[in-house]
């Protein structure tokens, strides 16, 4: 080939090449795309734990994924199309719940305790848990998997063996009934009031704050229907109705410290688990969790979130200005290079003292922020970060009460 042939195909080539880089899909165009895709994720979901856009750029500017946002779908497109990037793009964006779950998009926890996954798969990072008789959302399927949002709008992904499937009209039904929470620490529904012998008639476990049924009475012992319609007995003294919460009689709909206090106390020495929230194991912000809501309050799950219930109180002249029930947050403070990062919480008992889950010694302990008290802790106290009150319930930010919550 003599160079005058050479030059003319590299010429050929070349024109090739850029006019392969302007079509879709391809160069340039995808990086556009792929960076407003990422743009729109960035301005409509700040917190991934509680709104999902997860979307990429397929072959031929297909886009797929899911999202719980309409408006972050719809803003996607709009963008799009003002700069001139949305002929030839296919929008395969799924908006949950999928509309492949027909009617059946909501959920009853069927087991005492459910553990929920970062991921789908027993293997993959536990995150939180939610009792028996938690409403759940369901937003799609995979495999035995659904991933479902709770109440405080944590999204997760659940066995879904461990949860009963229900239209919205089942779970109003469920709802209109009466029901109960167990308050004990730990309990089996057997299948006579009169059982001899435990180990060959336990229809159920149930741990504190799981909710049931109550259907009759026989002495000292109630029969309760769990949500998947199983039946048994349990001691009438474990069990609490909803109404008569502490946070369902309080003006305010909020549970008096003292009864918080006397509950968390309750759980000093239980290991400490990541992403545990019931009393067989918590973290931090599961322990707080839990026992709010054996009060009938459902907070945030993280401390990160948590952090944003209530108001503020200051602790620039010591804990004097502090009240038993405050929540106390821990962390790292904002620099020029760094933000904030609320890591702990704990619940504030007075005269210094508060009760938390640490993952060192790894159980439920009582510290100090007193010097001279032999629990002090200059760790943390050299890294608490906030104070704050909760004076409502039901606010925008929560706390939530169980008696208003429209799931419940």
């Amino acid at each position: 080939m003599n160079k005058q042939l050479r030059r003319r195909v590299a010429g050929l080539l070349l024109l090739f090449l850029l006019a392969a880089a302007c079509q879709p899909g391809t160069g340039q165009v995808r990086d556009q795309v792929e960076e407003i895709v990422r743009e729109v994720e960035e301005d409509y979901v700040p917190d991934g734990r509680l709104e999902l856009f997860q979307v990429e750029v397929g072959e031929g500017l297909e886009l797929e994924g899911v999202t719980t946002l309409a408006a972050a779908r719809d803003a996607l497109l709009r963008r799009l199309d003002s700069l001139g990037l949305g002929e030839g793009v296919t929008d395969r964006i799924t908006l949950l719940p999928d509309p492949a779950l027909g009617d059946t998009t909501w959920a009853l926890v069927r087991v005492s305790v459910s553990n929920l996954r970062t991921r789908p798969g027993h293997s993959q990072e536990l995150t939180s848990q939610v009792l028996m008789g938690t409403p759940l959302r369901v937003l799609m399927k995979e495999g035995s998997w659904w991933r479902i949002r709770t109440p405080e709008g944590y999204i997760a992904w659940v066995d879904a063996g461990a949860v009963h499937p229900l239209d919205r009209d089942g779970l109003d039904r469920w709802n209109r009934g009466e029901r109960t929470m167990f308050a004990g620490d730990f309990g089996l529904l057997v299948e006579s009031p009169s059982s001899v012998s435990v180990s060959t008639s336990v229809v159920s476990d149930i741990s504190l704050g799981g909710i049931v049924q109550p259907v009759e009475r026989a002495g000292d012992r109630v029969r309760v229907r769990l949500p998947d319609g199983r039946a048994g007995w349990l001691p009438a003294d474990n069990l609490v109705p909803l109404g008569d919460l502490p946070s369902a009689r309080a003006p305010d709909g909020l549970p008096p410290a003292a009864s918080l206090i006397a509950l968390a106390r309750t759980f000093m020495g239980r290991p400490y688990l990541w992403g545990g929230t019931s009393a067989h194991g918590v973290d931090c912000s599961g322990f707080m969790k839990t026992v709010f809501y054996r009060h009938g309050v459902v907070l945030s799950r993280d401390a990160n979130q948590q952090v944003l219930h209530g108001r503020e109180i200051s602790f620039a002249e010591g804990w004097q200005g502090l009240m038993p029930g405050d929540l106390l947050f821990f962390g790292r403070a904002a620099t020029e290079e760094r933000n904030e990062r609320v890591s702990h919480v704990g619940l504030y008992m007075g005269q210094g003292r508060f009760i938390h889950s640490a993952g060192s010694p790894a159980r439920v302990t009582v510290n100090s922020l007193v010097e001279s008290d032999p629990d002090y802790d200059e760790g943390l106290r050299e890294i608490l970060l906030h104070v704050r009150r909760i004076g409502e319930v039901d606010g925008e930010a929560g706390p939530w009460s169980v008696a208003n919550h429209p799931w419940y």
